[in-house]
């Protein structure tokens, strides 16, 4: 759990008060780059107008309202992976040095939001560098260089900036390893004595449960539908 949503907030609070109201208050700052971002993301994919009907769409979507009314680290992370795809894209294959730059910061501040932000970009992150390797043939050495370099700069100030504190809890790994193996060796691992059922149907799709359940079972059947017509509509390549 690392401390940047804390951050954030503690100077919310020095700023209007100590309250909960004005400590759930410092929410509207990520909802704003969600929604920010979330925008942008859909102007790169198709245009201004299916920037502003996402950005509209994800301020109202049932999960997100939901949890922006919490005090959550999960809703921070969001707007932070939001960031952060955006920036990959206009990177260009990190042959944009400044977007490059801009990727590792919010990177960095991401994993300081939570530690699993890495887990959300790892996805991307690794099929641009897959297309960078790919199109080596096709680029001057000069231009491969200029890519790898961007990608070392944008790891590296993620990685620096990240380090704050990860670097300072290579010592949680143990804790970490019984947080992970609690529900599958209960009787080693259970510190708490809590009933564990991680090998039923819901604990394996708890992802997909949570978003029905959130989103209710029509409206998740009509997002999984409109999925055909946007794999059409929508820039392949992006």
């Amino acid at each position: 759990w690392p401390g940047f949503m804390y951050c954030v907030t503690s100077i919310i609070n020095l700023l209007f008060g100590l309250t909960p109201f004005i400590t759930r208050f410092s929410n509207g700052i990520f909802l704003a780059i969600l929604i920010i971002f979330t925008y942008l993301l859909g102007k790169a994919c198709e245009n201004k107008r299916a920037g502003l009907i996402a950005g509209f769409l994800i301020s109202f979507y049932p999960g997100v309202f939901g949890i922006s009314r919490l005090y959550d680290q999960d809703f921070y992370l969001m707007a932070m992976v939001s960031a952060a795809v955006y920036l990959l894209i206009k990177a260009k294959k990190f042959t944009n040095k400044k977007y490059s730059m801009l990727l590792g910061l919010f990177s960095g501040l991401g994993i300081l939001t939570n530690g699993r932000f890495f887990i959300f970009i790892i996805g991307p992150l690794l099929y641009i560098a897959y297309l960078v390797f790919m199109g080596r043939r096709s680029s001057s050495n000069a231009d491969f260089f200029k890519q790898i370099s961007n990608i070392v700069i944008s790891l590296l100030i993620s990685l620096i900036l990240s380090s704050v504190w990860w670097l300072g809890n290579f010592v949680l790994l143990d804790k970490a390893l019984t947080h992970l193996l609690v529900g599958y060796l209960p009787d080693r691992y259970n510190l708490f004595g809590l009933k564990y059922d991680v090998f039923t149907m819901r604990s394996i799709f708890y992802h997909l449960s949570y978003l029905i359940d959130h989103s209710s079972i029509y409206f998740f059947l009509l997002f999984f539908i409109s999925l055909f017509w946007v794999k059409k509509k929508l820039n392949q390549h992006i």
